[in-house]
């Protein structure tokens, strides 16, 4: 745990290709019930899934789960196609990709995006230039704070 009891469900090291909660739970089963999990022993929850990210019903089903306790906000960023596709690359060592499945996800996030807003859940544009100052702002409008 963080301090402020910010939990981040998730792996982010460099010679992993897989980051976020993709790194640690292999199916969206697990994904779901660690989320679910977090949001009853915690205040302050983030997770990061560009696999989750595409999946409308799981993240309506997280949201009702961890009413009232949490407001769950979905924040999508702002990254373009091209740019995601050149991280990946930098990760991988410039092994080959099927590029089109990286464009196909980014079309079906923008979708999620639409529609878990018209099913009135809380969903932000996070600029990807600063996202991490971003994050920070939007956690401490929710309550949290670091001290």
């Amino acid at each position: 745990m963080l301090p402020g009891g910010l939990v981040m469900l998730g792996q982010y090291q460099v010679e992993k290709t897989m980051g976020g909660i993709e790194g640690i739970y292999k199916t969206n089963d697990e994904r779901q019930a660690a989320i679910i999990d977090a949001a009853e022993k915690y205040d302050f929850v983030y997770y990061e899934s560009l696999f989750w990210s595409s999946v409308v019903h799981r993240s309506v089903d997280v949201a009702e789960a961890v009413k009232p306790k949490h407001d769950h906000l979905y924040g999508f960023l702002d990254t373009p196609a091209d740019v995601c596709i050149k991280q990946v690359y930098e990760r991988n060592g410039g092994k080959p990709i099927n590029e089109n499945t990286i464009h196909i996800t980014f079309k079906r996030m923008i979708t999620v995006r639409r529609r878990l807003g018209e099913l009135g859940l809380t969903v932000v544009e996070i600029d990807h230039t600063r996202s991490v100052d971003r994050v920070d702002e939007l956690f401490r409008a929710a309550g949290w704070s670091p001290d």
